[in-house]
């Protein structure tokens, strides 16, 4: 399961968010590291802040929105930036209750 703690900041069911927002967040947070490079970082971290996701909760989000045929857009991310948010993103949060403080 993905996104265990996010469904607490959207409107949809655990299932909603697997199969409909999936795609979306997928998009919001990778999109920004496609196009600008490492000055797309913080976009990105910024929408896993406000749904409170973890790099696990990413890696599950692109997995479970790859189709065959389809293009994955995190293998357009330059694996230099995919490097930078990894670290960017350990070093910015905190771990309260089981969740991800910024």
């Amino acid at each position: 399961m993905i996104c265990r703690y996010c469904v607490f900041s959207t409107s949809g069911s655990k299932q909603a968010v697997n199969l409909d927002y999936s795609p979306y967040l997928r998009d919001a947070i990778v999109i920004p590291l496609a196009k600008k490079g490492s000055d797309g970082i913080p976009a990105s971290l910024e929408v896993m802040k406000n749904y409170q996701l973890l790099r696990e909760d990413l890696d599950s989000i692109v997995e479970l929105t790859q189709w065959p045929n389809r293009h994955d857009p995190f293998s357009t991310v330059d694996s230099k930036v995919k490097k930078i948010i990894a670290l960017n993103y350990s070093t910015s949060t905190v771990l309260w209750r089981g969740k991800l403080k910024f």
